[in-house]
């Protein structure tokens, strides 16, 4: 997946979680999770520990698209002041 897609693709969830009254941590938390969960299918797939010290550039990524996510957050979030809402939720969108 580019970029591009990707940045699309997770401004879409991030708006999503945001009307579903989640905090900026509940939003944006389990892109943190594909850490261990790429941990883990490499431990199966090539044995624990072989790809730890590989594994830095990936981190950095997702590090990176938390970051975005965070951001796309914080759009909502100024969209539904600029509405009149304090924040996003209440089961409908800003």
């Amino acid at each position: 997946m580019n970029a591009a897609a990707l940045a699309t693709w997770l401004d879409h969830v991030i708006r999503y979680r945001a009307v579903q009254d989640l905090d900026p941590d509940e939003a944006v938390g389990f892109v943190f999770l594909l850490k261990p969960v790429v941990r883990e299918v490499l431990a199966a797939e090539a044995g624990p520990g072989l790809w730890a010290d590989r594994l830095g550039p990936l981190d950095a990524r997702i590090d990176g698209l938390a970051l975005r996510a965070c951001e796309c957050w914080r759009r909502a979030a100024g969209a539904c002041a600029r509405s009149g809402r304090t924040k996003p939720g209440a089961g409908r969108p800003c």
